[in-house]
């Protein structure tokens, strides 16, 4: 049996832009999953009619609403989530397809086992409601513990599938992925893994990042007096410095100490900073190419950094 291609796109496809990235996963991607309503409208011309998944449960009508006229899927996670698309399915007539959401460990949200039975029992008559599948996350990168949540996740769908026996289910995005078969079930999310990284500590297979970030230069200018943009004044040494076009409102500088390839002299400003050296006006300086080294100068997750220096970009895409 084939395993499904769950396609990852949330947070703007992790700041590489959700909308072509969705329309160049378009022919392998079986489905796609999103975190918001308004980024699967966003990509929903993008996604042709394959099914977008809203890993956020909803707690409004109008999001309901808004599912059931584009087709999303909506995440039911509790009663309330399960009380909120029957009541509104049925006072509007209109259909709303749903996956439930079982915690098996991750706390964030999702149906725990002993109120499993109850949220099926309450919808499994609402013909509005129609629940195509079933799914978890797994919380942590350790094997031991991922067998623990698997175990529970397969409690849960033998009593999912009682009530909805056609129920996909899917338990694994990138890390789960590469546990073996029986993590993968009828589906796989991949999200981290489509950009080229790996979130554990070891990647058990060869990634090629997708996405390189450069800044334009405005110029060089001769450090004679006073400080380089914001903060205290420095010693002048005379040498020539280049002033990119970047800034902290880009990614750049979050932790005001640089993390890229350049020695920044001082702190960034918000649209520009100021380096050592000499780039020719209008030449594109290569902040990164992987974004694991600004992760790690910044102690923090390759997911930031994606996402922070992807919000202000220019996004340039070659076929490859």
């Amino acid at each position: 049996m084939k395993t499904a291609l769950c396609a990852v796109v949330k947070a703007n496809a992790y700041g590489h832009g959700a909308t072509e990235t969705a329309s160049a996963l378009y022919p392998v991607a079986d489905f796609f999953a999103v975190a918001l309503i308004e980024e699967a409208i966003e990509i929903a011309a993008a996604a042709g009619g394959k099914p977008v998944l809203i890993f956020t449960p909803p707690t409004s009508e109008e999001t309901v609403l808004f599912a059931a006229v584009y087709g999303f899927v909506l995440t039911v996670a509790d009663m309330p989530s399960a009380r909120l698309v029957k009541t509104t399915a049925e006072k509007y007539g209109v259909e709303v397809r749903v996956h439930l959401k079982v915690n098996t460990g991750m706390n964030r949200y999702g149906v725990y086992g002993s109120w499993l039975g109850r949220v099926c029992a309450y919808i499994v008559n609402c013909p509005r409601v129609r629940v195509e599948g079933v799914y978890s996350h797994l919380y942590t990168h350790d094997k031991r513990r991922a067998e623990e949540q698997r175990q529970r996740f397969l409690a849960a769908l033998s009593i999912t599938k009682r009530y909805f026996p056609y129920a996909i289910a899917h338990l694994s995005a990138t890390y789960g992925a590469t546990l073996g078969e029986e993590f993968s079930f009828d589906a796989v999310r991949i999200g981290l893994g489509l950009y080229g990284y790996f979130a554990g500590e070891e990647t058990p297979f060869a990634l090629k990042p997708v996405m390189s970030v450069y800044a334009e230069s405005l110029g060089t200018r001769k450090y004679l007096f006073g400080g380089l943009g914001y903060g205290d004044e420095l010693q002048a040494d005379g040498k020539e410095h280049s002033v990119l076009r970047v800034g902290y409102a880009d990614g750049a500088g979050h932790d005001r100490r640089g993390g890229n390839a350049f020695q920044v002299q001082n702190d960034f400003c918000m649209d520009a900073c100021m380096v050592k050296g000499k780039i020719a006006r209008g030449k594109k300086a290569e902040l990164f190419s992987s974004a694991e080294r600004i992760a790690s100068d910044r102690e923090t997750i390759v997911y930031e950094v994606l996402c922070l220096y992807g919000a202000r970009a220019e996004r340039r895409y070659e076929e490859n």
